[in-house]
């Protein structure tokens, strides 16, 4: 992380660095939830055709 670099102390950088990674697996959860929701939706219009 560029901008964890720059601030003052190791400590500051690391908990930066560990809210970041926090966030980063949030967003990829809500894709997969988002992505088997469409799934499912998809699979419901294809069974009434």
């Amino acid at each position: 992380m560029i901008i964890a670099g720059l601030l003052s102390s190791k400590s500051e950088a690391e908990e930066i660095e560990y809210i970041a990674k926090i966030f980063t697996v949030k967003n990829r959860v809500r894709f997969i939830v988002r992505k088997e929701f469409i799934n499912e939706l998809l699979s419901k219009e294809e069974n009434h055709k």
